[in-house]
């Protein structure tokens, strides 16, 4: 619960960025910005991009392992970057359960010898 308040804060204070930007310019602003953009500032943004990415793809898994459709909270974060990830966090939390875990246990499990009935 305490991380979901966490979670919640940073939703908060993200919607208000994206508040202040939509009132004070415009969608023309945006590709303004993206015109004009110098190697660091194309870095950031590609960064940014790589990061949206890899989160959609950890919720994707998570939401379908809780029985969620994720699919809102894809295109929510599609059309406004974190602040759809924020949402699925505050609604659902994180998966405490490590995908890479149940990978290595079958492969484990796979090398150990086979029983015999004797």
């Amino acid at each position: 619960m305490r991380m979901q308040v966490v979670w919640g804060t940073l939703l908060i204070g993200f919607a208000a960025v994206h508040v202040y930007a939509f009132a004070a310019s415009d969608l023309a602003g945006l590709l303004a910005y993206l015109q004009h953009l110098g190697p660091w500032g194309m870095l950031a943004t590609v960064d940014l991009l790589l990061a949206l990415i890899i989160g959609v793809r950890w919720m994707w898994q998570d939401a379908r392992a809780k029985g969620i459709a994720p699919l809102p909270y894809a295109l929510l974060t599609a059309a406004g970057g974190s602040v759809g990830l924020l949402v699925y966090l505050v609604r659902h939390g994180g998966s405490t359960h490590h995908y890479g875990d149940a990978t290595r246990d079958r492969a484990s499990a796979s090398l150990e010898p086979a029983q015999t009935n004797a």
